[in-house]
């Protein structure tokens, strides 16, 4: 696999972040779910992704059941922001479904730990939480810093292309939170964090204090769409691949 020098590569990180562009929304008043009336009454449109995370943050470090509710709600609400569909689904199923108990469980284990991982969210089985695309959104939203997201895009496409942070993880319909996956996840967590750490320190940079979450946001927005008949998956690889190093 081809790899870039650290200039080149950092040039090229820096640049894919920047074009990372997902819908920066969240729900201010999620009251329409119950109603059935419309998806959301008040729906926030960010300047940023730095905004998006503060709020939701915010949200879930709550010890206010209602305002847990709502954080994450607000993870599935944005999680489904090109899916409308399914952003009305998932969202109004998990409102439903969700319990004090579980809402409580969650708050609790917040306050009791410093450091989340992604069993510690699969115990509590909450609703729509069950699977590692969400899981892994959830933990980010909680410790941008060292939890990057792994969704099923990033993952297909490193599957197919046999990339190493990922190699010999199992995706079915989706990617299921087996012990292996877990562990492959913490491997792609920390190899993210490298890559950011990596940048970070070149000097020649563009950009500076990047973050887990900000490689792979910009391996994300680097992946072609399945309906580009042209796909190029250069850019994408050689993210991927890592700089070459000394």
């Amino acid at each position: 696999m081809q790899k870039l020098k650290l200039d080149e590569y950092s040039q090229r990180l820096c640049a894919a972040k920047k074009a990372y562009n997902y819908p920066k929304v969240t729900c201010y008043d999620f009251s329409s779910f119950l109603e059935k009336k419309e998806l959301c009454l008040y729906e926030t449109k960010h300047q940023s992704m730095l905004e998006v995370e503060e709020l939701i943050r915010e949200q879930l470090l709550s010890r206010d059941i209602e305002v847990v509710k709502n954080g994450l709600s607000n993870v599935l609400y944005w999680g489904y922001a090109k899916q409308s569909g399914r952003q009305y689904d998932r969202v109004d199923i998990f409102r439903r479904e969700v319990t004090c108990e579980q809402l409580n469980a969650f708050i609790d284990l917040l306050t009791e730990s410093t450091y989340i991982s992604l069993n510690d969210i699969r115990t509590i089985k909450i609703p729509q939480f069950s699977q590692m695309p969400f899981v892994s959104k959830l933990a980010m939203f909680l410790l941008p810093m060292s939890n990057p997201v792994l969704d099923n895009n990033i993952a297909r496409f490193a599957h197919k292309q046999n990339i190493p942070p990922l190699k010999c993880l199992t995706i079915r319909t989706t990617i299921n939170l087996s012990k292996s996956n877990m562990k492959i996840y913490d491997k792609w967590a920390l190899w993210c964090k490298n890559m950011a750490k990596l940048t970070n320190e070149n000097p020649s940079s563009p950009c500076k204090g990047l973050r887990a979450v900000d490689v792979e946001r910009a391996i994300y927005c680097r992946i072609p769409n399945k309906k580009d008949k042209n796909q190029d998956t250069t850019e994408a690889l050689l993210l991927l691949a890592g700089p070459v190093t000394e």
